[in-house]
């Protein structure tokens, strides 16, 4: 028993001393993103009409990868949809930070339910840690909005395991496939 302790414990270092590695390089990545731009190479400074505008709208600059539209969303191929409309608030640029969050962290394609709630978690937890850095400390009603599009992305997990045949929960047997143990039906 000691020694399944002792090697979670060590499997759980060695994970989070993985994700500090992989933040480290991924944020340098992340302020070189931002700052590009921003420096004026002519003059070698940063101009003062650039300063005035937010961080987060240099990303927006990059059209093949971040282009408007009616959801907040990273696809496979890494392009961030955003709503543009929703870009001058902090839950915006904060969404925005947690779809670019799974383009750094490469979470596309299909994954087991497990793995995607793990990256959504992840993507959230380096959004407002990044949002925090560079922004201000997120304040309570955010986080009660993170909590509860946390909690709905949770819930169409779920919904996604109940068998259309009989509405037990289902069993995940491969990415995005299901089956009942109680009328043994796939989908």
């Amino acid at each position: 028993m000691e020694d399944e302790k002792y090697n979670l414990e060590k499997t759980e270092a060695r994970t989070k001393k993985i994700i500090d590695n992989n933040l480290k390089e991924h944020l340098s990545d992340f302020v070189t993103e931002i700052t590009h731009g921003l420096i004026d190479e002519e003059k070698n400074h940063i101009t003062t009409e650039v300063k005035k505008v937010p961080e987060i709208f240099v990303l927006l600059n990059d059209k093949e990868h971040f282009v408007p539209g009616k959801k907040f969303f990273c696809s496979n191929e890494g392009v961030v949809e955003y709503i543009e409309s929703e870009m001058d608030t902090d839950l915006g640029k904060l969404k925005l930070l947690h779809e670019y969050c799974h383009k750094v962290f490469s979470h596309t394609g299909k994954v087991s339910d497990h793995e995607a709630l793990k990256n959504e978690r992840v993507a959230w937890f380096f959004a407002i840690e990044t949002f925090e850095k560079f922004w201000r400390v997120i304040d309570d009603g955010m986080i009660t909005s993170v909590k509860q599009m946390f909690n709905t992305y949770e819930k169409f997990i779920l919904e996604k395991s109940i068998c259309p045949s009989c509405g037990t929960t289902g069993s995940e047997f491969a990415p995005q496939k299901y089956t009942c143990e109680n009328c043994y039906t796939d989908w």
